[in-house]
């Protein structure tokens, strides 16, 4: 598997420093690195936008659960 290194920009906005904790603590979510609850999540991101499906959460309730 080839491996892609990317660099994500954080500013000092309240919703950065959320994301920025949220990442931080990931063993606290249930995940064994930053790099698996970021892909994890970008993942069922782009799942539930691909599927459109009504039953599925919308993003922003998604988004609150990442960082929640």
């Amino acid at each position: 598997m080839k491996s892609f290194a990317k660099t994500i920009r954080f500013y000092d906005t309240h919703k950065d420093q959320v994301a920025i904790k949220a990442i931080s603590n990931y063993a606290e979510y249930g995940f064994s690195s930053a790099n698996e609850m970021v892909v994890t999540a970008l993942y069922e991101l782009a799942e539930r936008h691909n599927n459109h499906s009504s039953n599925e959460l919308p993003l922003d309730e998604l988004a609150d659960k990442i960082v929640a």
